[in-house]
């Protein structure tokens, strides 16, 4: 089901099986590795910038997760064997999905807000049950059958099954796995160069993100506003905006760009079209 869907999508929007498997390759950057550094150590968000953590580092690291064995999709209920961690352990790893102060602060305050009404006075040496995590819809062991920690979605798993031929091979499994163990095993600018043009493709047919309401992806994401990106050259770049696109008085020179394309307000990640 998961391997038909993907290859539904890729035929609406004008994708190959391999460009759709070169995109999932971005789920390397999933935060869930919190404050770990490529060494393996944990950075102090409370004392240290942090800025070389592991969830921060474009590698395909994603395909040698997923296409290793032993993957387990489990159809009942599994209760989650990792350890319980700290109360200051998850606010430390909530700050280090963030570089600026004003995101770290925001996580903090929403850690503040789920943990207080369930434990009162706070002991940050208190072990917490995080209950999105509880049930273990995938099992993952090592060779040895050490379980570890599964930390991408469902449809991953599925992904490493077709990587591993654990599937059934039909035409669109065996595409898949093919381009799965080719990004496994090459050099990561091979893979860079395929989800580029896939990247590029997916946005010029005006794919949409998950969320209702939310801008779609056409480059155009932009609630700040559009200037000149030319110093000197008076453009007009008042109908560059997505709210234009989708009234049909889209009209944008290709000189102009947003005014904040990235920003460290939570305000400007937040914006979402009426």
């Amino acid at each position: 089901m998961y391997q038909l869907a993907l290859h539904n999508f890729a035929q609406v929007h004008n994708l190959t099986i391999e460009e759709m498997t070169a995109l999932m390759g971005s789920h390397s950057l999933i935060d869930d590795r919190g404050c770990e550094r490529m060494n393996g150590e944990q950075c102090d968000p409370t004392i240290e910038p942090c800025t070389d953590l592991r969830m921060y580092r474009w590698s395909n690291k994603y395909y040698r997760d997923v296409c290793s064995p032993n993957i387990r999709i489990n159809s009942k209920v599994v209760r989650n064997s990792e350890p319980l961690h700290t109360l200051d352990f998850i606010r430390k790893q909530e700050m280090c999905k963030f570089t600026s102060p004003e995101f770290r602060k925001k996580a903090l305050d929403e850690v503040e807000a789920d943990v207080t009404p369930l434990m009162g006075v706070q002991d940050p040496d208190a072990l917490v049950i995080d209950l999105d995590t509880e049930i273990a819809p995938v099992s993952w062991f090592s060779r040895d059958l050490t379980q570890r920690q599964w930390i991408y979605t469902v449809h991953d798993a599925h992904m490493g099954l077709a990587c591993q031929g654990k599937v059934v091979q039909n035409t669109n499994n065996i595409k898949i796995g093919n381009a799965m163990n080719a990004f496994k095993n090459m050099n990561t600018s091979n893979w860079d160069i395929t989800y580029t043009r896939a990247y590029k493709k997916m946005v010029n047919t005006g794919a949409n993100w998950a969320v209702q309401g939310g801008f779609a992806i056409t480059g155009d994401e932009c609630p700040s506003g559009y200037i000149s990106a030319v110093r000197g050259l008076v453009l007009d770049c008042s109908k560059c905006s997505e709210a234009h696109r989708r009234g049909g008085t889209y009209s944008c020179s290709s000189n102009c760009r947003c005014a904040t394309g990235m920003s460290n307000s939570a305000k400007f990640y937040t914006t979402f079209m009426p």
